[in-house]
């Protein structure tokens, strides 16, 4: 699924959890430089299940939003203390939100990824 409609379905605010897993696992990026007639998809191989849960999954990174913290397991409540207001778009990159509101990324993601890992140790 494009990334626009990925963005579009989670700024709606009503899906699952495992809808939005459902969405971060088959949304690709289309670069849009490419003519129509030779489309370029980035996509990441799927590794095989595995037995272990890797930290890595439960990192933030600049592509991490804030549905994603939710599906993580960290309560709304706990993300609005910390940013000091409502909850934005959970379609919303939480690098985006620090930097359209004066926050320094790096700050608020230590202390999102405190959370995390409280709750996905």
């Amino acid at each position: 699924m494009p990334q626009s409609a990925t963005d579009i379905l989670l700024a709606q605010g009503n899906l699952s959890p495992e809808q939005i897993a459902y969405l971060e696992k088959y949304t690709v990026t289309v670069d849009a430089s490419v003519p129509a007639a030779e489309p370029v998809v980035e996509a990441t191989p799927v590794p095989a299940e595995s037995s272990s849960t890797t930290s890595e999954e439960y990192t933030i990174k600049g592509k991490t939003i804030f549905g994603d913290l939710i599906l993580w397991g960290v309560p709304k409540a706990t993300i609005e203390q910390i940013i000091g207001a409502t909850m934005p778009d959970p379609a919303m990159k939480v690098k985006d939100y620090a930097t359209a509101n004066g926050l320094d990324f790096e700050t608020l993601k230590t202390t999102l990824q405190a959370e995390v890992n409280k709750v996905k140790p």
